[in-house]
């Protein structure tokens, strides 16, 4: 299993119960989905992108509304797993392993600690990551599916993708002495890269997009401790999509933009119309994120 492909399918492994955890997080998904689907899709197609272990979403549901159901991750094997606790046969669905960057194609990982540890300059580490990123500049991924989906729902992965796992990396170059100035220049260079990671990847969405076809976004947003005081602002609000968008607003202004945002502003370039509601996710016990649900239609190109 490649590096990539392991770290995502440990995520996915971290929690054996979260599927019953987050039924009612599910529940809320198919309703704001419902409406969209009211009409009769029975002629077509749905790519679900970043399935995982499909915990959060109602397979059955989006299964019933499309004549296909195509779910692609690079960790497919959790995405059977998953399939086979909400009892769909995995005949009845196409699974896609897809890596979404392009860092499993290259073998990004494979030195990637090695090979920054004897760097010794904030330059040497630039031009590294340049020359690295450079590797997967042209990436298509499910290239053999352009034009194909009517609908495309992209899960929460604007946050997963490579990010975590560079930040991972520094930790390890941390305990393995690396300076502080270093490790700061390695984050600060991933997270800039991660605009064009993000606008890629869109780009490559819209290409397996039908004219006239729909994308649906799910982006975590922000996050909040259940005994954390700001915690109760969501629970007071997460019903009103005006009151969210407020909260939302004073969280910008004092934390700033963060990868989920900047997904769906990327997006935002390639289309004209939109509407949006508000999910409480319970992440983990003591930790909920609040994911941002968009609908995009009406592509400008």
């Amino acid at each position: 299993m490649n590096l990539v492909e392991q770290f995502n399918h440990d995520i996915n492994l971290s929690d054996h119960l979260r599927y019953e955890k987050w039924s009612n997080y599910r529940k809320q998904i198919t309703l704001f989905f419902k409406p969209y689907f009211k009409e009769n899709n029975s002629n077509h197609s749905l790519l679900i992108l970043g399935a995982g272990n499909c915990d959060d979403l109602d397979i059955s549901f989006f299964k019933s509304s499309f004549k296909s159901l195509t779910l692609a991750d690079i960790d497919i094997e959790s995405t059977k797993k998953g399939l086979m606790k909400q009892h769909i046969p995995i005949e009845e669905v196409t699974l896609v392993k897809a890596d979404f960057t392009g860092h499993e194609k290259v073998a990004y990982f494979d030195h990637f600690i090695d090979e920054l540890s004897v760097l010794s300059s904030t330059s040497e580490i630039k031009k590294y990551l340049k020359q690295k990123n450079q590797l997967i500049t042209d990436y298509i991924f499910m290239a053999d599916n352009i034009k194909l989906f009517d609908t495309i729902i992209i899960s929460p992965i604007y946050t997963q993708l490579i990010y975590n796992q560079i930040l991972n990396a520094v930790l390890v170059l941390k305990e393995m002495g690396v300076e502080q100035s270093l490790l700061d220049e390695i984050s600060s260079e991933a997270l800039q890269d991660m605009i064009t990671i993000i606008d890629r990847f869109n780009q490559n969405v819209i290409r397996l997009l039908k004219p006239k076809g729909l994308v649906f976004v799910l982006s975590d947003i922000f996050q909040s401790r259940v005994n954390e005081p700001f915690y109760q602002d969501i629970i007071k609000s997460i019903d009103s999509t005006t009151k969210m968008d407020h909260l939302y607003e004073k969280y910008v202004d004092a934390y700033g933009y963060g990868l989920g945002d900047y997904g769906i502003y990327s997006m935002h370039q390639h289309f004209q119309n939109e509407m949006h509601s508000w999910l409480l996710w319970p992440f983990e016990d003591s930790l909920h994120l609040c994911v941002k649900i968009v609908s995009f239609q009406n592509p400008k190109i």
